[in-house]
């Protein structure tokens, strides 16, 4: 990287998504703090005119596939909610949800939602 380089979060959500991480079978995130990155996300999307793409997750060994997948659909309806009331139209926030997945270790790692922003094709 070159010296003075500097990547934002909102660059970084473009690139690879941004993680928001939630305590076992819950839709309460870890650290509160993390709700921090939703207000910079929000603004760029608005002032660049793209889109959110929420994808829920939880982790697959605990609890049932339907407890999973019912988890994961909250948790990405929460994030959703949060860039909501940050001002982000909900015509431009979709929202998924994975279920069960195991991706990650430790295995809490896998109960997060993944935030990409994305323009929209014409």
């Amino acid at each position: 990287m070159r010296p003075g380089f500097k990547i934002s979060l909102a660059n970084l959500a473009r690139v690879m998504g941004i993680l928001f991480f939630f305590k076992k079978g819950t839709t309460k995130l870890t650290n509160s703090n993390q709700l921090i990155n939703i207000q910079e996300i929000a603004g760029y999307v608005m002032a660049t005119n793209q889109y959110i793409q929420i994808i829920g997750s939880a982790d697959s060994q605990t609890g049932s596939v339907k407890t999973n997948r019912r988890l994961s659909a909250e948790r990405a309806q929460y994030i959703a909610k949060k860039f909501r009331e940050a001002g982000v139209p909900k015509e431009r926030i979709n929202g998924l949800m994975q279920g069960g997945v195991n991706m990650y270790k430790p295995v809490s790692a896998n109960r997060h939602t993944c935030v990409i922003i994305y323009k929209k094709d014409n």
